[in-house]
């Protein structure tokens, strides 16, 4: 990328260094999200000819979408780990949290693509907007190898700018932070594509013995989703911010039970969660047939309903489906027992706080973030 393209996407340094210390949350999401936007709109150098840009238009168009919804979780856990580690202006995690955001995309893109998830935050998932494209010109060939392929080309361009920003927020500590900062970084790519293959390795297995399959949930879940949704971006925080050894070792502690709590708490409002509040379709995960810890426990708590719960796995349900499965989840006790399992994971967390060796600032955004995850924060 030529210094105009990049003067474009980060802006000018010195004006956002005076305006970001010791930010609130709220701004901090914001800056990530303007920058986000930016970071999207600047791929536009690809176009090298008029004709070129209608199929650039229709090609961003989702992650345009993407990237302007979410709660930028991920880039907040960033945030914390920084302000653990360093007093410094907060801009490298601006940058920082904004390649975390653009990971998410491109790992949201794939997803959809793996599962056939016909949504995402409300809005037609990019592989279902890619085959409404294809439809509606009444292209050559086939939809659905259309829609797919330009969803996977979409996810793979996310994640490259992922790591160009990455690259730049890496560049602005010492190089030792930078390094250790890429580090984990690429490490997160890793873990998250071997956790996407445990995830579709465990669909296209048998169902297991209870707690084969509640040990089989989590290893998938750790690998998946905990890491790269809390772990590691407070461990990418911290590192980019010269954190200490002990100070990263406990992140990854923390982070991997609060992580853990996080993704159990999204497999339940999986389940009773409606579509206006998760932007999918309820009970997604049955549909998909996640092998989910609270799946696990609902075939454990209603062996005489084990084979019609079996029944569901991978199908389209209706809406008596939804209700009798929801009555099941909670009359068996199942989701009782799941929330004890996510409480015990939170207060273990909450119990690694004051020991942190790092900076008051960054343990109050990290309670914040915690408050926001266990629900008590709108």
């Amino acid at each position: 990328m030529d210094d105009c393209h990049t003067n474009e996407v980060w802006g000018n340094h010195e004006d956002l260094t005076d305006k970001l210390f010791s930010m609130e949350l709220s701004q901090f999401r914001h800056h990530v999200t303007e920058r986000l936007v930016r970071s999207v709109d600047s791929l536009s150098w690809l176009i090298q000819a008029q004709s070129e840009t209608d199929p650039f238009d229709e090609f961003i168009a989702p992650a345009r979408a993407l990237v302007t919804g979410g709660k930028r979780t991920r880039a907040a856990f960033l945030l914390a780990g920084y302000q653990l580690a360093t007093s410094a202006a907060e801009e490298p995690a601006i940058i920082a949290g904004s390649a975390m955001e653009l990971y998410q995309a491109s790992a949201l893109v794939h997803d959809d693509v793996i599962d056939d998830s016909p949504t995402r935050r409300g809005m037609p998932a990019a592989h279902v907007t890619f085959s409404r494209i294809h439809t509606a010109h009444q292209w050559l060939g086939s939809s659905g190898d259309f829609s797919r392929a330009g969803a996977i080309l979409l996810g793979d361009l996310l994640l490259s700018q992922a790591g160009r920003e990455f690259q730049t927020a890496a560049s602005m500590p010492s190089p030792a932070d930078g390094r250790a900062a890429i580090e984990q970084f690429h490490d997160m790519s890793v873990d998250v594509a071997f956790g996407q293959y445990l995830d579709i390795r465990a669909e296209h297995q048998p169902l297991g013995q209870t707690d084969e399959a509640i040990a089989q949930a989590i290893s998938v879940l750790r690998h998946k989703s905990a890491s790269y949704s809390v772990q590691l971006p407070l461990v990418i925080g911290a590192a980019l911010g010269g954190g200490s050894h002990r100070l990263i070792s406990q992140l990854r502690e923390l982070g991997g039970l609060l992580g853990e709590a996080f993704q159990m708490r999204a497999d339940d409002l999986g389940i009773f969660g409606e579509p206006s509040q998760t932007g999918k379709p309820s009970c997604g995960d049955i549909t998909e047939g996640k092998r989910t810890v609270l799946l696990a426990l609902i075939r454990a708590q209603s062996k005489a309903r084990r084979e019609w719960v079996d029944s569901l796995l991978g199908k389209q349900l209706t809406d008596t489906d939804i209700s009798q499965l929801r009555s099941l989840v909670i009359t068996s006790g199942a989701r009782e027992q799941h929330e004890r399992m996510i409480v015990e994971r939170e207060e273990a967390a909450k119990a690694l706080l004051p020991t942190l060796d790092g900076r008051t600032e960054g343990t109050r955004t990290l309670t914040t973030l915690m408050d926001e995850l266990e629900g008590r924060v709108s």
